[in-house]
Protein backbone atom coordinates (compact mmCIF):
# COMPACT_ATOMS: atom_id res chain seq x y z
CA UNK A 1 0.00 0.00 0.00
CA UNK A 2 1.34 3.44 -1.29
CA UNK A 3 2.36 6.18 1.71
CA UNK A 4 -0.98 8.18 0.82
CA UNK A 5 -3.06 5.33 0.93
CA UNK A 6 -1.82 4.31 4.49
CA UNK A 7 -1.83 7.84 5.98
CA UNK A 8 -5.36 8.84 5.01
CA UNK A 9 -6.43 5.58 7.42
CA UNK A 10 -4.48 7.46 10.33
CA UNK A 11 -6.04 9.47 12.93
CA UNK A 12 -7.50 12.24 11.87
CA UNK A 13 -5.19 14.67 13.86
CA UNK A 14 -2.22 13.14 11.78
CA UNK A 15 -3.67 13.32 8.83
CA UNK A 16 -4.14 17.17 9.57
CA UNK A 17 -0.98 17.23 10.53
CA UNK A 18 0.65 15.88 7.39
CA UNK A 19 -1.76 17.66 4.81
CA UNK A 20 -0.43 21.13 6.88
CA UNK A 21 3.29 20.17 6.54
CA UNK A 22 2.82 19.54 3.00
CA UNK A 23 0.97 22.99 2.04
CA UNK A 24 3.92 24.37 3.94
CA UNK A 25 6.22 23.07 1.32
CA UNK A 26 4.68 25.22 -1.14
CA UNK A 27 6.05 28.20 0.26
CA UNK A 28 9.26 26.27 2.07
CA UNK A 29 10.94 23.67 -0.12
CA UNK A 30 12.75 22.39 2.46
CA UNK A 31 13.01 22.20 6.59
CA UNK A 32 14.30 25.22 7.60
CA UNK A 33 13.74 26.84 10.48
CA UNK A 34 11.64 29.44 8.54
CA UNK A 35 9.52 25.92 7.85
CA UNK A 36 9.47 24.96 11.14
CA UNK A 37 7.70 28.28 12.42
CA UNK A 38 5.48 28.90 9.46
CA UNK A 39 4.28 25.42 10.30
CA UNK A 40 4.10 26.04 13.78
CA UNK A 41 1.90 29.07 12.88
CA UNK A 42 -0.76 27.52 11.58
CA UNK A 43 -0.56 24.20 13.89
CA UNK A 44 1.02 25.03 16.72
CA UNK A 45 1.14 21.45 18.43
CA UNK A 46 3.07 20.03 15.29
CA UNK A 47 5.88 18.19 17.22
CA UNK A 48 3.67 16.35 19.41
CA UNK A 49 1.38 15.32 16.18
CA UNK A 50 4.85 14.60 14.55
CA UNK A 51 6.03 12.24 17.29
CA UNK A 52 2.55 10.31 16.94
CA UNK A 53 3.13 10.05 13.62
CA UNK A 54 6.89 8.85 13.83
CA UNK A 55 5.76 6.44 17.08
CA UNK A 56 2.49 5.00 15.08
CA UNK A 57 4.93 4.25 11.85
CA UNK A 58 4.05 2.90 8.60
CA UNK A 59 2.53 -0.60 9.69
CA UNK A 60 0.99 1.47 13.03
CA UNK A 61 -1.16 2.99 10.93
CA UNK A 62 -3.16 0.49 9.24
CA UNK A 63 -3.49 -1.03 12.19
CA UNK A 64 -4.75 2.43 14.03
CA UNK A 65 -7.45 2.36 11.03
CA UNK A 66 -8.79 -1.24 11.95
CA UNK A 67 -8.57 -0.90 15.64
CA UNK A 68 -9.80 2.87 15.52
CA UNK A 69 -6.95 3.52 18.15
CA UNK A 70 -4.77 6.18 18.33
CA UNK A 71 -1.41 4.44 19.01
CA UNK A 72 0.48 1.10 17.57
CA UNK A 73 -0.26 -1.80 19.27
CA UNK A 74 2.56 -4.30 19.01
CA UNK A 75 0.17 -7.46 19.60
CA UNK A 76 -1.15 -7.09 16.78
CA UNK A 77 0.79 -8.79 13.74
CA UNK A 78 2.35 -7.02 10.48
CA UNK A 79 -0.53 -6.34 8.05
CA UNK A 80 -0.01 -7.80 4.68
CA UNK A 81 0.32 -4.90 1.87
CA UNK A 82 -0.95 -7.24 -0.89
CA UNK A 83 -3.97 -5.75 -2.74
CA UNK A 84 -7.42 -6.91 -2.55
Amino acid sequence: MEDSQRIIQAPASLVDYVVAHELTHLRHPDHTPKFWRALERVMPDYEKRKTDLRNLGPQGVIVAAEAGAGTRCSAVPKVSSASS
